[in-house]
């Protein structure tokens, strides 16, 4: 019993030891296919197959948008991101059919701003507010409800903006990189800066395209303690651009391949549990003596007569009620 018990709990703390390793491989996995997303080798033979559907042909009808008010604030050195982003114009771009484009010319950004706390008339409404703890929650996500929430009367008397559906929204102090898309209109938090999508940017591309650069962010952001990203750098961002129909092509295959990856993680999560549930199961089928059935039908003459365990009891008796029976003796001084 004892050497089927170390054998079978060994494989157990294997299996469980290989079950452990696979949540780290899935997101190596999830990270490379964001990666190959908005580098473009996702995508590669799309491209073979509609030539025509370029930056360049995407961009000749489109206005760029206004100019934000803090124009001029914007920042002039280069800072290369890591894959598709850089605080101004690398020039060439990596891939023959993207172009390098101001993210300002594409998608109008806005800033966030938080109520009086002083005034609890401008709380508890109906606008969802979007803070830190909601953006951390909701990584990745498009974000329906909020923690907070504020009303018209705190929008009115604040710097705070009630933003459309599909505004993308990242942290950029405090906690930098989260990254969320809005389901309804909502306001947010000064610590994100937010970007309202035009018609030539898929709001889902856009938000991959964040949490695909999530190191570049901390590139471009200042701060030993906690790393801010600041309104200049922003303001001169250029994103590597697709063509539209190549950007809903990428969300596609990405969340494909995350769906994908999220029911192996599931089913990974069902096996560990199931695993941990092992180790009791074994030790109960072996004081049943389950895991010794077929030994004993093997060997009838080694629990049988005197060797039973019938026997073997009444052996141990014996011994006992002998020992106790004896008395010691003390010797006198």
């Amino acid at each position: 019993m004892a050497e089927k018990l170390d054998t079978l709990l060994a494989q157990v703390d294997s299996t469980k030891a290989h079950l452990e390793r696979i949540p780290q491989i899935l997101k190596r996995f999830r990270q490379a296919v964001l990666a190959a997303a908005v580098n473009g080798r996702l995508t590669e033979s799309w491209r073979t197959e509609n030539a025509s559907k370029t930056t360049k042909n995407l961009l000749r009808d489109h206005i760029p948008l206004p100019k934000p008010a803090r124009w001029k604030t914007r920042a002039t050195s280069l800072i290369l991101g890591v894959h598709a982003t850089a605080v101004g114009n690398p020039g060439k771009s990596p891939v023959a059919e993207w172009q390098w484009v101001p993210l300002v010319d594409v998608a109008r950004m806005e800033s966030g701003h938080t109520p009086s706390r002083n005034k609890p008339e401008y709380w508890d409404g109906e606008i969802c507010w979007i803070g830190i703890r909601d953006a951390n929650r909701n990584h990745s996500s498009t974000i329906f409800d909020t923690e907070q929430k504020t009303n018209e009367l705190g929008i009115a008397n604040s710097a705070s903006r009630l933003l459309p559906k599909g505004t993308v929204c990242i942290s950029r102090t405090a906690s930098v990189g989260y990254v969320v898309k809005m389901g309804k209109s909502m306001a947010t938090s000064q610590d994100f800066v937010n970007w309202v999508p035009s018609d030539v940017i898929d709001a889902d591309w856009l938000k991959w395209l964040f949490v695909a650069e999530k190191e570049s962010l901390f590139k471009f952001g200042k701060g030993s303690t906690h790393t801010t990203i600041y309104f200049p750098e922003w303001l001169s961002l250029h994103i590597l651009l697709p063509h539209i129909s190549e950007q809903l092509e990428i969300v596609r295959r990405v969340e494909q391949l995350f769906a994908y990856a999220d029911t192996i993680e599931k089913q990974v999560n069902n096996a560990l549990t199931r695993v941990n549930n092992l180790t009791q199961s074994i030790l109960a089928k072996a004081f049943r003596g389950e895991l010794t059935a077929q030994w004993r039908a093997e060997n009838p003459d080694l629990i049988s007569g005197e060797n039973s365990a019938a026997a073997l009891l009444e052996k141990i008796k014996a011994e006992r009620a002998a020992s106790g029976g004896k008395k010691t003796s003390r010797k006198k001084a």
